[in-house]
């Protein structure tokens, strides 16, 4: 069986693999301030809506050209907003609000959206 790596999946191990160092520099307290504060926050969307439409793909549409909309992606935004800088915040002291979280998200959305489309032209492998 030969593995394919194709180009939305390379985008999901990059970002893993990003997340993955960064977690690594914070437990070893090296501390680089954006990273620390803000990576988590720009690969979350990325990572988790590239996982939404690998399991769409695979187990709901049976289609491997499928992407997700734009719509998906800001309803997304929305939502990691709201619940993770309106709603937690409020009901959890683990949480604090911080506007620039929201910035994030919506740089990861962008990132997400724009690497989508890129891998929908060239569905060649890699």
């Amino acid at each position: 069986m030969k593995l394919k790596i194709n180009r939305s999946n390379f985008l999901f191990l990059f970002l893993i693999l990003i997340y993955v160092a960064g977690r690594i520099l914070r437990s070893e307290k090296i501390i680089i301030p954006w990273i620390n504060s803000y990576l988590s926050d720009v690969l979350c969307l990325p990572i988790i809506l590239s996982l939404i439409q690998f399991l769409i793909q695979k187990y709901i549409i049976r289609n491997p050209g499928y992407r997700l909309g734009i719509y998906h992606i800001i309803l997304t935004i929305v939502y990691f907003s709201l619940v993770f800088e309106w709603y937690l915040p409020k009901h959890n002291p683990h949480f604090t609000y911080d506007p620039l979280d929201i910035l994030a998200y919506s740089l990861g959305g962008v990132l997400f959206y724009g690497y989508n489309r890129f891998a929908m032209k060239g569905r060649e492998e890699i």
